[in-house]
């Protein structure tokens, strides 16, 4: 064992690296450094002789970059291993140098990776390699995606990875050869966009590519363009090569296409574009998902020896979208300015910012002018994902359906939005392009913006409305839509668009209520209640204070039941200008008010009260029956908060059938919660189950949040009166979250103590 020649080894095989990958070389030891967990000052006195390495994954680490990457044999590695104290040589020169493949060395031009570590694309992987074994028919392959998405990360893993894994690989399974070409001619650095110069251009620059890695210059002797055909066809058919082709957007030249169409076997091709072409099988990249965007972050922070908090992480994933070079610039624009992360993540926002003609520049000038084009633009108008119907009538393409398909097929192709079975939309950087190219076409923004908003007055008097029978199957429509819906009401708010924010409100008002979007109601409840009051609109006024009032009662601490009252008190003022029915709803509001502050001698004068007003509105029966539903549960939860619970049992029981007179379906529901959770109270746990059963399939289908929640919570008596304490805390457990969900901080607090009271019962 030699330290001398243990050094002029290793110098050998790293020269070796440095030569192909063509880095310097003190690079390389910081490079290898890391990776073992050395100084470069280490690296060095290896090389020349000082010492020798004595652990076993030192050497094996070593022995494998300078045999994989540097191309060494099998001869050289036994020597460097004699020199070592490893413990077992021959099984990792086998490893490493099997004697079948030892004279084979895989022949390739691969660029060096420019990252430590692929992130958040294993699945994409493994289907390339399925894709690129001798057993696939398929002949080549297509990495599409955006700009910035990671495309050409991801195949020059692939092809660093065949060539890795080649001395491990039966000759009839690995390729003889691997070639990149790119036609890359721009490429986008932290301190900005710099030129390069292609590899390719067109068929003949691949042609020429194959020529000088595999020594063949008859290629090029060839007289014919059919000739050079014949020649590098022949060759691909005896030998199993590896073409990767970088950037294939930036080539115009259809007899490439060809090429790739009638590629021989048993040679393979990845290709990479923002544009998906048609003779591949495709392999579609989106930008990454939070998990792997902040794993990709943290990484780029400690390369460049920055920290991130999580919060600051959190808010670079939201403006970049998880795009990865989006992610990798803006941290190398930290470490190279010197600058903080606000500042750059501003920077993102700047429509000058180079990452967007990086990105978008090119792509977005094939579409200029097209249906295409209007359709992006149309598509920064949608908070998020969208309809093609909406989209269509949005940007005036809707009369024609294969006009507004075939736009949108254009814009998938491009990788410039998003599909989601059959919605549409943007990442937020593309938004960000879509939303700068939307301002700039002053005209079409104003038009685009008076068809948005007629869409979604129409969208919700069609799928809005009042809560009546099966409604929910209207309702789920709204709420796949919820975030687009409430993107229009607050632009029509900030142009002070008063008609059609109350028109929008109208159809949404018990859909907000029954889905438990509490916060968004009362956020739209200010603004219209406010407007109407300054305008002297009291008849949108008041009802809207009393819809503000009656979402304070369910969703608010006790300190906001005193404005829920106060609200009620100018209501009660107000009357004149409110209906018989609309009056009674007041009273029967305060009544329930008066039964949370336990003074149920005014609770049941607000309720007589009600009861009056009803008598007297004149309402046809199935409307009196409706309006009575509400009121008998006002009632009915008097006499529970009381104690009367066979008074509350009777009242509970006069509110379904009311129900069922009416037909509202969703009260129907509410009255056989209460009637179960008021048997169960009285231990009566047979008709308690009997009602839960009739109730609970319905209240799922339903899907109001509120009624869900209260089910869950008499489930969790039920079985805790049935002594199934785990099966009872499971509910508890259930309904707290729900409330918590919903903003119900008296009910979360009432699950809470039931909780622990089943607890301690299971530990006695």
């Amino acid at each position: 064992m030699s330290t001398n020649q243990f050094g002029k080894l290793l110098t050998q095989g790293l020269k070796c690296i440095a030569a192909l990958e063509k880095v310097d070389l003190t690079d390389l030891q910081h490079e290898l450094g890391k990776e073992i967990g050395v100084s470069v000052w280490t690296l060095y006195k290896w090389r020349k002789g000082s010492f020798i390495p004595n652990d076993d994954r030192t050497i094996m680490l070593l022995a494998r970059v300078c045999v994989q990457r540097g191309r060494m044999d099998r001869q050289w590695l036994t020597h460097f291993l004699m020199q070592t104290i490893y413990s077992d040589k021959r099984k990792l020169i086998d490893e490493l140098c099997p004697v079948e493949s030892a004279s084979l060395a895989v022949i390739q031009n691969l660029p060096r990776r420019q990252y430590t570590k692929l992130i958040g694309r294993e699945q994409e992987l493994n289907d390339i390699r399925n894709f690129l074994s001798p057993l696939h028919r398929v002949g080549v392959v297509c990495i599409s995606g955006g700009g910035g998405v990671g495309k050409t990360a991801l195949a020059l893993d692939v092809a660093h990875r065949c060539y890795e894994e080649s001395t491990r690989q039966s000759s009839a399974d690995r390729f003889e050869a691997i070639i990149w070409v790119t036609a890359k001619n721009v490429e986008l650095l932290p301190a900005g966009q710099v030129t390069r110069q292609p590899t390719f251009t067109d068929l003949d620059g691949l042609y020429r590519a194959v020529a000088e890695l595999l020594d063949l210059p008859v290629i090029f002797r060839s007289a014919t363009q059919a000739e050079k055909n014949i020649v590098v066809t022949r060759l691909l058919a005896k030998q199993r090569v590896l073409l990767m082709l970088d950037n294939l957007e930036d080539v115009d030249d259809p007899e490439l296409m060809v090429f790739l169409r009638d590629l021989p076997a048993p040679s393979k091709a990845v290709v990479t574009t923002r544009q998906r072409i048609d003779v591949s099988v495709p392999v579609h990249l989106n930008a990454l998902n939070e998990a792997t965007a902040v794993e990709l972050a943290r990484i780029e922070c400690d390369q460049h020896h920055l920290t991130l908090t999580d919060r600051q992480i959190r808010t670079l994933l939201l403006r970049t979208g998880g795009l990865p070079l989006a992610i990798i610039r803006t941290v190398g624009r930290m470490a190279w300015r010197g600058s903080n992360v606000e500042t750059e993540i501003s920077h993102l926002q700047d429509p000058n910012n180079e990452i967007y003609d990086f990105c978008f520049g090119k792509t977005i000038a094939l579409i200029q002018p097209s249906d295409a084009y209007q359709l992006f633009l149309t598509m920064a108008l949608f908070a998020s994902e969208v309809s093609r119907d909406a989209l269509g009538f949005v940007a005036d393409l809707g009369g024609d359906p294969m006009r507004r398909d075939e736009a949108l097929s254009d814009l998938e192709v491009l990788s410039l939005c998003r599909k989601n079975r059959d919605t549409f939309g943007l990442e937020p950087l593309t938004r960000m392009q879509a939303l700068n190219e939307f301002h700039a076409q002053a005209d079409f923004e104003a038009q685009a913006r008076e068809r948005w908003v007629e869409w979604y007055l129409r969208f919700t008097e069609r799928y809005g409305g009042r809560d009546g029978q099966e409604m929910h199957l209207h309702y789920d429509h709204l709420e796949e839509d919820w975030n687009n819906i409430l993107a229009v009401i607050q632009w029509c708010i900030e142009q002070e668009r008063y008609e059609q924010v109350v028109a929008l409100w109208n159809n949404l008002r018990d859909f907000t209520h029954i889905y438990g979007y509490w916060a968004d109601r009362l956020r739209i409840l200010d603004w219209i209640i406010t407007a109407a009051e300054s305008r002297s609109e009291y008849s949108t006024a008041i009802y809207t204070l009393y819809d503000k009032a009656f979402t304070l009662t369910l969703t608010s601490p006790s300190t906001r039941l005193e404005e829920a009252d106060t609200l009620l008190q100018h209501c009660w003022s107000l009357r004149e200008y409110a209906s018989p029915i609309l009056q009674a709803k007041f009273a029967s509001l305060r009544a329930s008010l008066w039964i949370k502050q336990k003074e149920y001698a005014q609770a049941h004068h607000w309720l007589e009260i009600a009861e009056e007003l009803l008598r007297n509105a004149q309402l046809d029966p199935l409307e009196l029956a409706r309006e009575r539903t509400s009121l008998l549960f006002d009632k009915g939860e008097a006499w529970l908060v009381m104690g009367d619970l066979a008074q509350a049992q009777r009242v509970f029981e006069e509110m379904l059938e009311q129900a069922k007179i009416s037909g509202w379906q969703r009260s129907a529901i509410h009255a056989k919660n209460w009637l179960a959770y008021t048997a169960i109270l009285q231990n009566n746990c047979p008709l308690g189950e009997h009602y839960l059963q009739l109730g609970w399939p319905v209240a799922n289908r339903i899907k109001e949040k509120r009624v869900h929640a209260y089910y869950k919570r008499t489930f969790a008596y039920y079985y805790e009166r049935m002594g199934e304490r785990g099966e009872a805390l499971k509910w508890a457990d259930d309904a707290r979250d729900a409330f918590e969900r919903l903003g119900m901080p008296p009910d979360i607090r009432e699950m809470q103590a039931l909780m622990m009271r089943l607890k301690e019962e299971t530990l006695t």
